[in-house]
């Protein structure tokens, strides 16, 4: 896992940016935002313990919606290689994963706001 520290409005990751890692929250808080039609919406605040991608990090999906920082916080990151590391070291975990992602393909369902949310 990679450790980052981000500064209060540090953006994390933008709408359209390819989703190839998944993210825990440390501590801090982490807003998930939008815009439309030129207005910003704040869609969700994150605490300690959420989960951020796991279900989109499997079908490598885009973000449809971005992330920054609300004060300081900490982040731990799995990144695609290091899952695909482990998934080759643990073929049970692997076959689990891939009959979870083959449901998430076939289902043809987006998942635009993918969090787990641990409420602080």
């Amino acid at each position: 896992m990679t450790s980052k520290i981000y500064e209060d409005g540090n953006i994390i990751l933008k709408e359209d940016d390819p989703i190839n890692k998944i993210i825990f929250i440390e501590y801090g808080c982490i807003e998930v935002y939008t815009e439309f039609e030129g207005h910003e919406f704040v869609i969700e605040r994150l605490y300690q313990c959420s989960v951020i991608n796991a279900q989109a990090f499997l079908t490598e999906d885009q973000m449809y919606v971005s992330l920054r920082s609300k004060g300081n916080c900490k982040i731990l990151e799995i990144p695609k290689a290091l899952m695909d590391h482990f998934l080759e070291q643990h073929s049970s975990v692997m076959l689990s994963m891939m009959k979870h992602q083959n449901f998430l393909l076939i289902s043809e369902k987006k998942f635009p706001l993918n969090y787990l949310i641990r409420e602080p």
